[in-house]
């Protein structure tokens, strides 16, 4: 994984914005959490006006006590949830027992939808660790249907329907007359 260091939370959005442009993938950028959140809305919007596939990795202080972090719990506070959910970012929360299954939908849904997504990462978990599990982050759910179409075209059956939403546009199934 090659990393840029950018100077502003704009700037690491922007940048990751114009990669996922660039390269029709996924773009990907961090920061913390609170004020970093507000600074990183303009190009947020942009991205999520453009359609752009993106991650947002990103600290959440939201849900910890005051008592326990007064800095980013109280004086930096955002409910960056209910922030992100006004700029129309759907939000996943990364938890220690499903932190692979939650980085890998984070990226599916960026892919499937589009859009932006923001993997939030709760500050009352920071010193938990992760737990390993195997998953295939290479599934691609369209392929098991692109499967089915391929066999059932190879059995003779005249044509194959199609219904599907955005997932399918990154599929290698090619439409022929």
């Amino acid at each position: 994984v090659t990393t840029h260091a950018a100077r502003h939370e704009a700037g690491a959005v922007g940048a990751a914005d114009g990669y996922a442009r660039a390269t029709h993938g996924v773009g990907v950028c961090t920061i913390t959490w609170g004020p970093a959140l507000t600074n990183a809305l303009t190009a947020l919007t942009t991205a999520r006006r453009g359609n752009t596939a993106l991650v947002l990795v990103a600290g959440d202080s939201s849900t910890v006590p005051s008592q326990r972090s007064p800095f980013a719990a109280g004086t930096q506070a955002v409910d960056q949830p209910r922030v992100l959910a006004a700029f129309d970012i759907p939000v996943v929360r990364a938890h220690p027992d499903t932190a692979t299954v939650d980085v890998a939908s984070a990226f599916a849904q960026a892919r499937r939808l589009s859009r932006p997504i923001a993997l939030l990462l709760p500050m009352e978990y920071l010193d938990l660790p992760a737990m390993k599990r195997d998953f295939d982050v290479t599934w691609n759910p369209v392929m098991p249907l692109v499967d089915a179409l391929r066999k059932g075209l190879a059995m003779g059956a005249d044509r194959a329907v199609l219904v599907s939403d955005d997932g399918a546009a990154g599929s290698d199934l090619v439409a022929t007359g």
